[in-house]
């Protein structure tokens, strides 16, 4: 059992747990951060600088320590280790080939952030979102899925394309790079949003030259009664269930073979963001 005491490095490395171990109140040393403006005023200089001589280099490694704290769990296995009202989130993880998947949380924060190589994040974060499924935390639990997935996506993204890349692999990095930018691995709705409204708004604009339309003077009455007639037509162009022609026909304009080819790839990709956008809104639902 170890319990009430603050920390600044923690470190697992080549540690197999079979037992039982408690660990509780334990923090990280933010809260206890030797104020160094004061001790280097200090006029009655501290043992420790006293042995080495150099007030300067104290201080520096002691801005160092205290700047730096670290969680390092390091070829290991901790098995069933209990964490119970700590906080760890403000320390940097730094993780390989390990097995955290067992542990116990109950009132603890564990730190936000994992260093190592993508590989390392991925299995990290895997195992993480696994530990906060078991708690039943499904908001940090998703927030370390989003990081294991973007994680995969830059371990594929360092693979050279034509010799080490598979054709799956190929395919799974496609996946997750259009996830990434359309809806930020299905947790930002907002992402999703832009990515649906500036991109049709912009197909919009082109499938409206394509079939004539052109804007003179915005200060006269006549264009800015066209152009507000114009854009009340832009949702329905949002919404891929629309007529084909209706704009050409709403506002007596000739349709082209172009304002149907943007007709219909604004159909697509409107369905396809939509979709995005609806997934993004379910992430606190999804399993």
């Amino acid at each position: 059992m170890l319990q009430t005491f603050s920390v600044s490095h923690i470190r697992f490395s080549s540690f197999i747990n079979q037992g039982n171990i408690f660990i509780s109140q334990v923090y990280d040393m933010k809260a206890h951060v030797i104020d160094i403006p004061k001790l280097w005023k200090e006029p009655v200089t501290p043992p420790e600088i006293a042995a080495t001589h150099d007030r300067k280099e104290f201080l520096r490694e002691a801005l160092h320590k205290f700047k730096e704290r670290t969680f390092e769990i390091y070829n290991s296995d901790l098995g069933k280790i209990s964490f119970i009202s700590c906080d760890f989130a403000a320390m940097e993880l730094r993780f390989k080939a390990s097995k955290i998947v067992e542990i116990f949380l109950a009132g603890t924060e564990m730190p936000k952030e994992l260093i190592g190589d993508a590989t390392s994040q991925q299995i990290g974060y895997g195992q993480l979102k696994k530990v906060y499924e078991n708690r039943g935390d499904s908001v940090a639990s998703q927030e370390y899925l989003r990081k294991e997935l973007k994680s995969h996506y830059e371990a594929l993204h360092k693979e050279n394309l034509l010799r080490k890349r598979t054709l799956l692999q190929l395919g799974d990095f496609w996946t997750l790079r259009v996830s990434k930018y359309t809806n930020d691995f299905g947790t930002s709705w907002i992402v999703a949003l832009l990515m649906l409204i500036i991109p049709m708004l912009i197909l919009f604009t082109f499938h409206n030259r394509a079939i004539g339309y052109r804007m003179g003077s915005f200060w006269v009455q006549c264009e800015v009664n066209n152009f507000k007639e114009l854009m009340s037509l832009f949702p329905e162009f949002v919404f891929p269930i629309h007529k084909a022609d209706y704009i050409p026909d709403t506002v007596n304009l000739q349709v082209t073979n172009a304002s149907r080819f943007l007709d219909a790839l604004g159909k697509i990709w409107g369905s396809f963001m939509i979709y995005q956008f609806i997934q993004a809104f379910r992430k606190f639902g999804k399993k």
